[in-house]
């Protein structure tokens, strides 16, 4: 099942704020790749790229 990441930021700074730690537990859990879209089209990514 493809994972996919994105930030409910309410300010500038705010931005990806936890994605270290969530990035930290996914690695824990034993997951090694996210999905990114480019118009529409799934892309896989190793979570050590990010």
């Amino acid at each position: 099942m493809p994972l996919l990441l994105s930030s409910d930021a309410h300010a500038p700074e705010q931005v990806a704020r936890y994605f270290g730690g969530v990035l930290d537990e996914l690695r824990r859990r034993g997951i090694t790749r996210l999905v990114r879209y480019v118009k529409r089209t799934p892309i896989p990514v190793a979570i050590d790229k990010i």
